[in-house]
């Protein structure tokens, strides 16, 4: 683990702190001197309850300097005590992903846990912590996580900025008072003798950039079982003893890591149970829809002939005007069964007219879109029925097809539409009976070109198999003013080969 610090405000916080017991207040400088871990040359004194006094130890390499503060006690004096959670912080962690801290406070303000890492690792100290307090029958006064971790009656921490901010400042009827860190090295100890408790209880708060060091491992808590009392309740085990089993659990680096590749174990076996549980289930789908594909209606036979498609199409779209007051008609497209025109606002148009206009022309409420530019008018109608003929063999049907469109000079191309294979490509699906090309046609109509009306256009061609899914047309500002498009497919017999 890490020690992570971040500045607000020109205020430096310093999350991951190794935190010890002070057994003597009295003689706590020489204490501090005894129970210093290696390479540590910082150290926070803080007062959890009158007579419990914690170290709070770090160290200077890689920017934590003295002046800065320990985040666990901030929040401390910023939430109040009896809490656990989790905080996402300010800074990146070793992985690159933002940091997160864990902090525990007891009942009697003293710090039980203060952990950085990244969100994962976070999350990983709160549900271990959470499930060593159910295992002894304890509980916390109150659980912070994000909301969707999903922990039981946890909240949703305010973001630590503003939780530290009310340090040090009259909030929600108190001042914070925060001590801050000071210098101490073993080779310093006259100079660290020489300062007074009051001065390393409190100080000025300075601003100091992003940083990291590795924690040290030992960790000597003496009277623990003084302040974690009043949050555990151990049953036939001391507090001290319980404190030693979490915290050689919760922070020690390496049974950390072995709890995370644990975890990462056990997601890979649950992803991989889950990915053959889908394919089991994809291949019971394509056997299942195999079986019933014979028996799946052909598509023709759901909906009706070209010409009464159009015939339809022609009825609905009838009354609709080229203009609703001050907004002009942009394009409609009509499928069996409804159809849809767009109006484009002219500069004087406004909402208000346009949904009057549509309301009393259609009795229906017109949708605007977000930029207030058009409006959309979706009219329901009574769909063609449908036609059920016996489909033909490509050759000539095909042939009669594209001979209709070039002798009106107007040729389309009938593309082959691939079978569906199903969900699984291992288990295609049976080819079925018919083959299907599909059609797009673009026409144009002008004053002196009114022929390649769909209505016209389509008129006499009566071939089985052949159907319009869909009329649109476009209104432009200049020649040939109204463009159409005509999509649909042909169905054709499947043992011949069409084109």
């Amino acid at each position: 683990m890490a020690i992570e610090s971040f500045a607000r405000k020109g205020r430096t916080f310093a999350a991951g702190l190794t935190w010890t017991t002070v057994d003597t207040p009295k003689q706590w400088r020489v204490e501090c001197e005894s129970k210093a871990p290696e390479g540590h040359d910082l150290v926070n004194m803080w007062r959890a309850a009158p007579g419990q006094y914690q170290f709070g130890f770090a160290t200077s390499g890689d920017g934590v300097y003295a002046g800065a503060y320990a985040l666990a006690t901030a929040l401390c004096l910023s939430l109040g005590k009896d809490w656990a959670g989790m905080f996402e912080l300010p800074a990146v962690a070793a992985d690159g992903s933002p940091a997160y801290a864990f902090v525990a406070i007891a009942e009697t303000g003293a710090v039980l846990a203060d952990e950085v890492g990244s969100r994962a690792d976070a999350a990983g100290h709160l549900q271990l912590f959470l499930k060593e307090l159910k295992l002894y029958q304890a509980t916390v006064g109150r659980v912070f996580a994000p909301a969707d971790l999903g922990v039981q009656d946890a909240t949703s921490p305010e973001p630590v900025e503003d939780l530290v901010d009310r340090v040090g400042r009259v909030a929600n009827g108190f001042v914070g008072k925060l001590p801050a860190l000071a210098n101490f090295a073993p080779i310093q100890r006259q100079a660290l003798q020489a300062a007074r408790l009051q001065s390393t209880r409190r100080g000025k708060l300075t601003g100091v950039t992003q940083k990291r060091v590795e924690k040290g491992a030992g960790r000597s808590m003496g009277d623990v079982a003084k302040l974690v009392a009043a949050l555990v309740l151990v049953g036939g085990m001391s507090g001290q003893m319980w404190w030693s089993h979490h915290k050689q659990v919760l922070i020690d680096a390496e049974a950390a890591e072995k709890i995370r590749q644990m975890h990462e174990r056990q997601k890979q076996q649950h992803d991989a149970a889950e990915l053959a549980k889908a394919n089991a289930r994809a291949a019971t789908r394509a056997a299942e829809a195999s079986a019933a594909n014979s028996a799946l209606p052909p598509p023709w036979t759901s909906l009706p002939s070209v010409k009464d498609f159009v015939d339809a199409c022609s009825r609905a779209i009838a009354p609709v005007p080229l203009a609703l007051g001050n907004w002009t008609f942009k394009d409609f497209t009509c499928v069996n069964g409804n159809f849809t025109v767009n109006y484009d606002r002219t500069p004087t148009g406004t909402d208000q007219e346009f949904i009057a206009a549509v309301q009393k022309t259609f009795g229906v409420q017109p949708t605007i879109g977000a930029n207030h530019a058009i409006g959309t008018v979706t009219m329901l109608f009574k769909p063609a029925p449908a036609t059920a003929e016996d489909i033909s063999t490509a050759g000539n049907v095909v042939s009669e097809v594209l001979s209709h469109f070039q002798a009106l000079k107007d040729p389309i191309v009938l593309t082959p539409v691939p079978a569906p294979t199903g969900p699984d490509p291992n288990h295609p699906l049976p080819p079925p009976a018919w083959q299907t090309f599909s059609f797009t046609m673009h026409t144009q109509i002008t004053a002196d070109n009114s022929e390649h009306y769909p209505s016209l256009l389509l008129s006499g061609l009566d071939v089985p198999g052949l159907r319009v899914t869909s009329v649109t047309a476009k209104h432009e500002t200049s020649p040939p003013y109204m463009t159409w498009v005509i999509e649909g497919n042909l169905y054709v017999e499947a043992k011949a080969n069409a084109l």
